[in-house]
């Protein structure tokens, strides 16, 4: 008999173990943590309300050792946190799992007080169960403060408060900053949805955060309440690279010399979404000459000046080009047309067209001179120096020199074409040498609607070197000599010159003075004694 007793009491304490109060909640219309009340759990023949807001709030149910909230779903049981996450039209059952002196197996005489957020809730207890499920039905009930978590100490802080069907929210919201508060007008939408500014002048800047009050009213007038915790940082907040203050964020272009690089560029601001131009200053390096930008990996490449867009901090280093010196043998003929002999004369050669546009060889200088003296066959060099890619882009499909017309009266100048052709070449090349062929060539030239039109005659054989003849035509008339008169002998017939008296004996031409003095004296005497007869 005592065994049977014992029997059914067993089985009644089993039953008073599992006795439950069973509800379930509906998922809210939108995914995410919600706000939810517990109403209307009833426990053996006492009833009893308490209301939960936020499922991670903090639980105390008097000198209970444990407490722990609990769901089913259609996986199965697991223990509930702040990180739950509710699926839009979906059931859930929610309770609270309290253990009461399972440390010490003995049994509480009553259900100890439930305190959740300040609100308490008791039921009535059995004596024998040492611990019990809660089942009750939650609805999601409560206001919303959308705001951010953190402003920037220079940021509005804008929000919108919202509330479940049924509730009106009220017309103002309250701040706290921890020093002060205040209540503000709070716009509401014909939604009814509230929109209010925190002022950044309002912000207590001692302290680190703000606390934003709204509250709304049911149908049957209940009052609720809520309550939003915004954090102030001393630092801007950017989302998408704007802070919400306005302020854009910045990044900082840094340029780097390399390994073997030398000088420093100042370093550089971009603001987001704002292109930037980047440095056209280069660094320095021994035979070489900076072309542009590229990045740590090389997977970046930047001309000089040009435009940067990006927002994100990065760090250039220089693009190096080698300079190359390239050499082109020529010669100057110096012919005579006249019977004038020029003195020193200088003759220059010019590249006076490329088969590519001049800026892609606008660092390249050519050096081309000659003096002359006179007659004869004159040798020269023309050098070619620039960067090794400028020098491919110039010379890869052909350039053409010319010799220079100075227009110095007395010459013909040579107006020969000669074809350049780059053979070889090690663009950008970083190497210490490289190989490199020029090869020479005729060239053609056509008159076109656009001017002259150079190219190549690609069927030739290449020269040794280019050939220019120039002429120097002047001539100069020098003055002669009298020229003596001839007779001929009359006895000989030979042709002589008269004597002139050059090789007379000057004593002859004393002799002959005498003579003719003494004859005109008495020519003169006589002439005046016929005078005198004529007179008598």
């Amino acid at each position: 008999m005592k065994k049977r007793v014992f029997s059914i009491l067993l089985s009644l304490y089993m039953v008073l173990m599992l006795f439950t109060v069973t509800g379930f909640v509906e998922a809210p219309a939108d995914n995410g943590r919600i706000d939810i009340t517990m109403t209307g759990f009833k426990l053996g023949n006492t009833p009893a309300d308490c209301e939960i807001t936020n499922i991670d709030s903090t639980i105390t149910v008097g000198s209970v050792s444990e407490v722990t909230w609990w769901m089913y779903d259609e996986e199965g049981k697991h223990t509930m946190s702040s990180t739950d996450v509710f699926e839009a039209d979906t059931t859930y059952e929610i309770g609270i799992l309290i253990g009461a002196g399972v440390s010490t197996g003995t049994a509480p005489s009553s259900v100890p007080a439930v305190t959740v957020n300040g609100k308490t809730a008791s039921a009535a207890y059995a004596q024998s169960v040492a611990s019990f499920d809660i089942r009750c039905t939650f609805d999601k009930f409560g206001i919303t403060i959308n705001a951010p978590d953190a402003v920037c100490v220079l940021q509005d802080c804008e929000f919108t408060v919202t509330a479940p069907e049924g509730v009106t929210i009220g017309t103002q919201f309250g701040y706290d900053t921890g020093m002060m508060g205040s209540g503000v007008d709070l716009t509401l939408d014909d939604d009814g949805v509230g929109h209010g500014v925190m002022r950044a002048e309002w912000y207590d800047l001692q302290a680190d955060s703000f606390k934003l009050m709204a509250e709304g009213t049911t149908a049957d007038e209940k009052l609720l309440t809520a309550e939003k915790t915004v954090q102030i940082q001393r630092n801007h907040i950017f989302v998408d690279g704007v802070c919400g203050c306005g302020t854009k964020q910045q990044y900082i272009v840094t340029y780097d010399p390399g390994e073997y690089g030398t000088g420093s560029i100042e370093v550089g601001v971009k603001t987001y979404d704002v292109p930037f131009t980047l440095s056209s200053e280069t660094f320095n390096r021994e035979g070489y000459v900076q072309t542009g930008w590229t990045d740590a990996n090389g997977w970046m490449y930047f001309s000089l000046g040009d435009t940067y867009y990006a927002d994100e901090d990065v760090t250039l280093y220089p693009m190096w080009d080698e300079i190359v010196t390239l050499t082109v043998p020529f010669t100057t003929t110096v012919k005579l047309g006249g019977n004038a002999a020029p003195g020193e004369t200088t003759f220059e050669l010019e590249v006076v067209d490329a088969n590519a546009g001049e800026e892609t060889y606008a660092d390249v200088t050519v050096s081309a001179a000659v003096t002359t003296n006179g007659e004869g066959d004159y040798e020269g060099t023309m050098t070619l120096t620039g960067p090794s890619q400028q020098l491919w882009n110039m010379l890869c499909e052909g350039a053409f020199v010319q010799q220079v017309n100075a227009g110095e009266e007395g010459w013909t100048y040579d107006d020969t074409v000669w074809g350049l052709l780059l053979s070889q070449i090690a663009a950008y090349s970083t190497a210490d040498s490289a190989g490199y062929t020029v090869l020479i060539l005729p060239a053609t030239c056509e008159e076109t609607e656009n001017g002259l039109y150079y190219d190549l005659d690609w069927e030739a054989t290449p020269l040794e070197s280019m050939s220019f003849t120039n002429t120097y035509t002047k001539t100069i008339t020098e003055p002669t000599e009298p020229t003596e008169p001839t007779e001929s002998d009359p006895n000989t017939g030979a042709t002589t010159s008269p004597q002139t008296g050059d090789n007379s004996n000057p004593f002859l031409w004393i002799a002959l003075m005498f003579v003719g003095g003494f004859g005109v004296i008495g020519t003169c005497v006589y002439s005046k004694r016929r005078r005198n007869s004529r007179a008598k």
